[in-house]
């Protein structure tokens, strides 16, 4: 229901959102990059691979001798099995997608398409029907609530308050907290802050305190001195 609210209702829920624009090429350049790097390390997995273990020949020090693992053994793991050509596999997939494509084509090349309002059960669709991006990922907030540390608010409101059983208003505010600054900032904060009170303590500002240090230290180091 989720995804098909935002597939096929797709009406902004702010103002912000009527004027949305897709990013500019040079943020999206970043991404087209990975993209292309995810679908030739995919495709081309072999190749790479032996390209790697080129490389890796050339360093004798991974192939030490190891209680547990044979460096050896992993470049030639391939030997004796099966091997599988994933290039062929694309190039497959890829004309069977053709082939379905133009098939559908000529099946259908008589239908005619109309374009008409969205199902909407008989009532109408309203800009506050559309799913939101946190409605979308609640499920997966949920699932890794145990990571993510979400905090969940709920208000509601009642048309009487008189008899709770009719509510005018339904709020959720589902929040997410900040794990590194909880985590770790705020305790290395809280750390620093006690060192930097226990310093303070020490320097007090008081000149007499200053020479009584300087006093201990000197007889410190003489009598260091004189036992060694």
């Amino acid at each position: 229901v989720k995804a098909f609210g935002i597939t096929f209702l797709a009406r902004p829920r702010s103002e912000h959102s009527t004027r949305a624009r897709e990013s500019a090429p040079s943020m999206r350049v970043g991404m087209a990059l990975c993209a292309a790097l995810t679908l030739l390390f995919g495709v081309g997995a072999g190749l790479i691979s032996t390209i790697l273990g080129t490389i890796i020949r050339q360093f004798p020090q991974f192939f030490q001798e190891h209680p547990f693992v044979d460096s050896r053994s992993l470049l030639v793991a391939n030997e004796g099995f099966a091997s599988l050509s994933l290039p062929s596999i694309a190039l497959g997939l890829l004309v069977l997608f053709v082939g379905v494509a133009l098939t559908m084509r000529i099946l259908f090349a008589n239908r005619k398409v109309t374009y008409g309002r969205t199902w909407d059960c008989g009532s109408d669709l309203t800009p506050r029907m559309e799913i939101t991006a946190t409605g979308f990922s609640r499920s997966l907030i949920t699932v890794f609530k145990s990571v993510l540390f979400p905090v969940r608010k709920t208000t509601v409101d009642y048309s009487d308050p008189v008899v709770p059983y009719f509510p005018h208003t339904n709020t959720i505010t589902l929040e997410l907290r900040d794990m590194y600054r909880s985590i770790f900032y705020d305790k290395f904060t809280q750390i620093m802050t006690a060192i930097s009170n226990r310093a303070r303590t020490i320097q007090s500002g008081n000149v007499n305190m200053y020479i009584l240090y300087i006093l201990i230290a000197l007889i410190t180091l003489l009598t260091t001195l004189a036992l060694s």
